[in-house]
């Protein structure tokens, strides 16, 4: 039986997006025995998806030699005999190596790549395809794909849709019968303001007749807060789930996940519940990169020209994000709403 070890150890949407990997190889071989490393915060998502049967959860961040051999011992106590390195890290590749892993795939444009005897040569940072496709390139070095498309798949656990029929009958909601408004970010790409969101939400309410759940991860109250000053009513929040898999439940339950380009995003594609998504106009946030991979997804983003990256307000059309037309949000809702009905 054939081990793989696969490696993508950054956010919540970098996961999502690379699962279809499991897929990909056990597609191609079913005996196949997929392994994923991944951050201790996405750990229960790589456990959700059917097609990966171990995780190791690793932390990136802290000095530590001895975390590296940790790693390597615990990869080779799967005796794995391919490594994908999703997300390119020197640790993650040394430790591939340690690990005694004899075919190990990355990317061929770093100062550690020589540590890949399976080089990828392709810059990301142009965002020419999506990340998905980025993913199964790597895999496609060391395995022959079948050519039909993969998509990211959760299942949600018992214990997490119990969770959240108790957290939406708490607050008055039913299945399907709510929209959810995510006005945060982890801040890797810009957003609308605080502010916008709250005409949304209103406007949802108000116009369309349609209740709306803001939801929001740790550490992010304050935007649920700065949002409600903005709004005309007190909004019907859930902060911080207390599991990842338990937000994705609730996820799963709403007609439309309303948001920037954010990890959850991800998360609701990955469960079939469509999306409204506020894009940037810098490269290497783009939508032909990181856009959700579900089949109802709408794409909203300023009436600027793409840029290389953002210089803030050095640049002419800061904020760029502001001139998102509202009517347009409202209007592209509604179009949602009638397709999810």
């Amino acid at each position: 039986m054939e081990s793989y070890i696969v490696a993508r150890t950054d956010k919540i949407g970098d996961l999502v997006l690379s699962l279809p990997v499991a897929e990909a190889i056990k597609d191609s071989n079913s005996a196949a025995r997929v392994t994923f490393v991944v951050s201790p915060v996405t750990m229960d998502l790589a456990r959700a998806c059917p097609f990966i049967d171990d995780v190791i959860p690793y932390e990136e961040s802290g000095t530590s030699p001895h975390r590296i051999t940790r790693l390597a011992r615990e990869m080779r106590k799967r005796k794995p005999g391919v490594g994908i390195c999703l997300r390119p890290t020197f640790r993650v590749a040394l430790a591939m190596v340690l690990a005694g892993i004899s075919t190990r795939a990355g990317t061929a444009y770093r100062y550690y790549s020589a540590l890949f005897n399976r080089p990828v040569r392709e810059h990301r940072r142009f965002a020419e395809r999506h990340e998905l496709e980025y993913n199964l390139g790597i895999l496609a070095a060391v395995l022959k794909i079948k050519d039909r498309p993969y998509l990211p798949r959760i299942v949600v656990p018992e214990a997490s849709k119990l969770y959240a029929r108790k957290a939406l009958a708490e607050r008055g909601l039913v299945e399907k019968g709510f929209v959810i408004v995510h006005p945060g970010s982890a801040k890797s790409a810009r957003n609308l303001p605080p502010a916008a969101y709250a005409r949304v939400a209103d406007a949802i309410e108000a116009d369309l007749r349609v209740r709306v759940l803001v939801t929001a991860g740790k550490d992010q109250a304050d935007i649920v807060a700065e949002m409600d000053s903005h709004r005309k009513t007190r909004s019907l929040a859930l902060v911080c789930a207390p599991t990842l898999l338990d937000l994705v439940g609730v996820i799963g339950a709403a007609r439309l996940f309303i948001s920037g380009s954010t990890g959850p995003m991800h998360l609701a594609s990955a469960v079939g519940t469509p999306t409204l998504s506020f894009f940037s106009p810098v490269r290497s946030c783009s939508p032909r990169r990181w856009q959700p991979t579900g089949s109802h997804t709408r794409i909203i983003m300023p009436p600027v020209a793409e840029c290389p990256t953002c210089i803030g307000r050095r640049c002419e059309y800061y904020d760029c994000m502001q001139r998102i037309d509202p009517n347009e949000v409202i209007l592209a809702v509604k179009s949602s709403l009638e397709i999810s009905a």
